[in-house]
């Protein structure tokens, strides 16, 4: 698949991780519009299927850091404060 070149969206400081799991890291959000075209399920023992999703309704469980980056685009920060 080949993509336009990627955007900015925001950075997930990944505090639930850390909490959970002791591992502190930080993830760079960025956004590719998609180039048309079908997934392909290449390795079907390691994903049961693709499809699309509203980014308001996607299902659980996915990573904080992803989780985070649709947070930050749909509300167009390019930060999530920790409160």
């Amino acid at each position: 698949m080949q993509i336009d070149p990627p955007t900015f969206i925001g950075v997930s400081n990944n505090l639930q991780t850390w909490r959970a799991e002791g591992k502190h890291t930080v993830s760079i959000c960025m956004l590719v519009q998609h180039p048309g075209g079908e997934a392909e399920l290449k390795e079907p023992e390691k994903c049961a299927e693709w499809r699309w999703c509203s980014p308001n309704d996607l299902p659980e469980p996915h990573f904080e850091a992803s989780r985070t980056a649709i947070h930050l685009w749909l509300n167009q920060q390019a930060y999530l404060p920790v409160l």
